[in-house]
């Protein structure tokens, strides 16, 4: 749970990416105010920042490198 004011940064690996979700409260990310609810998806960026606006909780997801990124798997169904 973060506290009004607190400021979280992830850093992130080199082709890594992540799912930012809000799970109550308010906080900014970039330009952006996030709500309850809210989430965003985050790529080709080295960290993920944000600050609380009001007491919040959040939900970060590393989600590894793009599936573009990855070998296809042939014969799969």
């Amino acid at each position: 749970m973060l506290d009004p004011g607190d400021h979280v940064v992830h850093e992130l690996s080199q082709g890594r990416s992540t799912w930012l979700h809000l799970v109550e409260g308010e906080a900014s990310f970039r330009d952006i105010v996030l709500s309850t609810g809210d989430g965003a998806g985050v790529t080709a960026e080295h960290a993920v920042s944000l600050t609380a606006r009001e007491e919040t909780e959040i939900l970060l997801l590393d989600l590894g490198e793009p599936t573009s990124k990855l070998p296809k798997n042939e014969g799969a169904p």
